[in-house]
């Protein structure tokens, strides 16, 4: 097996693609939320992890104790799955709506499953705001 893999390695060099992730966040009094607007995937461009949030809209009372995260998953189907974690910067202090994105890169090949998460943890509670998921190929 593991000759197979390294033999279609060798003739498959692997992609570079670049996946932003456009969502928006919200922070209340008593909770908060998460979405995901559109998954941008491009392929033969890196681009550093990153991310950039603007604020569309605040009133002037304190939020709940906000995070969020975002974990991007890799699933091919020669390989243990891709996991990556990131932990959005942002954190609000009064209630608040943003629009923004995170970006991230990572070498594919083939057919792989990509599955986005966007977690919310309010008051030391968590859970999955949102999540999508698409094949994709990439040779």
């Amino acid at each position: 097996m593991l000759c197979a893999v390294s033999a279609f390695l060798i003739k498959h060099n692997p992609a570079t693609m670049s996946i932003q992730v456009n969502m928006w966040l919200t922070a209340g009094t008593q909770g908060a939320n998460a979405g995901i607007r559109e998954i941008n995937l491009e392929v033969g461009h890196y681009f550093p992890d990153m991310e950039s949030f603007n604020l569309t809209d605040r009133v002037d009372m304190p939020c709940a104790d906000v995070k969020y995260w975002v974990t991007i998953v890799l699933n091919e189907s020669a390989f243990q799955p891709l996991v990556w974690n990131y932990s959005i910067s942002l954190k609000p202090s009064n209630v608040s709506n943003y629009v923004g994105y995170v970006t991230h890169s990572v070498q594919v090949i083939g057919t792989c499953r990509l599955t986005i998460n966007i977690h919310v943890e309010v008051n030391g509670v968590s859970r999955i705001a949102e999540s999508k998921s698409q094949y994709i190929e990439l040779f």
